[in-house]
């Protein structure tokens, strides 16, 4: 349903459209925010200068899939994006393990549950590293330098071969210098390496799962001379305990399991509590009331035709083909002859035979009429019927 006002020149500020959606879902079906969002900007793009915030959606169980969580999600900002992300993530883990299950089991044999918790905290590491082996000489400077004057003086003899003193190896006034220099500056390259490590947001942290599976089902054997069993009663019998082994594996395996990590799994057998006939007559107890109420839909604009045509249109034509008191020939109440009385039963007699004259009606104005009440019955069966129901009754609902 849509409301739109109507545009007026003399309004400051108008009433802004809205819009209101039904939707019928199938047993057991559901959609996701993206899918309910998408029908919401598909709606709000169809009609001219309704938003999308102003499209409310439901289900016909009176479930609310538009809210303020859909509308304030800006202003939630990340973390209503981080719910949903865990939530979508929880939904492909649990889509993943029951599609496999019921390949094996049987549809609706299995039910699973997916916990899973993530880390959104962000960080980063920079780590810089030395490698004294990978040594490189980058530049060197060696600066040597020598100076010295005198020689060992004296009288060449025994004295100047044999003494070690100063004073009689030189001779007087005269000095022995010597002096040296030597600087060698170098610089080495060390290898170096520098390593910046992102963390990823929404890292995966802990996985719980829990599995519940159904075991079989078996008929109860027969008592001599019965053919069919009573209500067609069978008898529960649980998987054994090779079969839950492989099981726990698939589903170890469907979901990634990591001891590592703190994940947990649980695999139990129990019997549902909906038996397999009772979920089958559901499930046709349901298809048939959908197809009633289609039925229901497409057959209340054909009664409502009808009892206008019959109420409305019937009663307005034979008004219009009465003659009125005026329309009353009063030559008919003088006196007549026998040869006036001859000819007019005559002419009656003719008349009889051929179909009263129907004067002509405005059949645009009536199929108009007609097109809009159509409409009408359309847009709200249930008023309609509401109101077949009001006049069939002499005013009582």
């Amino acid at each position: 349903h849509i409301s739109k006002p109507e545009k007026t020149v003399f309004a400051k500020k108008g009433t802004e459209p809205s819009a209101s959606v039904l939707l019928r879902l199938r047993p057991g079906g559901e959609l996701s925010k993206k899918q309910v969002r998408g029908i919401a900007h598909l709606v709000a793009g169809s009609v001219e200068g309704l938003d999308v915030t102003a499209v409310t959606i439901i289900d016909v169980y009176g479930n609310m899939l538009t809210g303020p969580d859909d509308e304030n999600s800006d202003e939630l900002g990340i973390d209503a994006t981080r719910i949903q992300y865990v939530r979508d993530i929880e939904q492909a883990y649990v889509s993943r393990i029951e599609s496999m299950l019921s390949k094996v089991l049987g549809a609706g044999k299995a039910v699973a549950r997916v916990t899973a918790e993530f880390d959104f905290s962000r960080s980063e590491r920079e780590e810089e590293s030395f490698d004294p082996g990978g040594q490189v000489i980058r530049s060197e400077k060696i600066i040597e330098e020598n100076s010295g004057r005198g020689q060992r003086g004296g009288i060449p003899g025994v004295v100047s071969n044999l003494t070690n003193d100063p004073n009689l190896l030189a001779p007087p006034g005269e000095d022995s210098e010597k002096s040296g220099r030597n600087e060698q500056v170098r610089n080495y390259e060390v290898s170096r390496a520098v390593s910046r490590t992102t963390a990823p947001q929404g890292k995966l942290v802990k996985l719980s799962v829990a599995v519940l599976v159904d075991g079989t089902y078996h008929q109860i054997a027969l008592p001599e001379g019965e053919t069919e069993a009573a209500d067609g009663q069978k008898v529960y019998q649980p998987l054994d305990s090779e079969v839950m082994r492989q099981l726990e594996e698939l589903v170890k395996s469907a979901v990634g399991y990591d001891p590592s990590r703190g994940d947990s799994l649980t695999v139990e057998n129990l019997q549902f509590n909906v038996p397999e006939q009772d979920l089958a007559s559901i499930m046709e107890a349901e298809l048939a009331q959908d197809k009633i109420l289609r039925y229901v839909e497409k057959g209340v604009p054909l009664l409502f035709m009808l009892f206008f045509f019959f109420v409305v249109v019937r009663p307005l034509i034979k008004f219009m083909t009465t003659p009125t008191e005026a329309e009353v020939d009063l030559s008919r109440l003088l006196p007549t002859g026998i040869d006036e009385l001859e000819q007019e039963l005559a002419q009656e007699r003719s008349q009889a035979s051929i179909p009263d004259f129907v004067p002509s009606i405005d059949i645009e104005q009536l199929e108009e009429l007609m097109a809009e009440n159509s409409k009408v019955v359309k847009e709200s069966p249930q008023q309609a019927a509401l109101l077949i129901r009001y006049w069939l009754n002499d005013g009582r609902l």
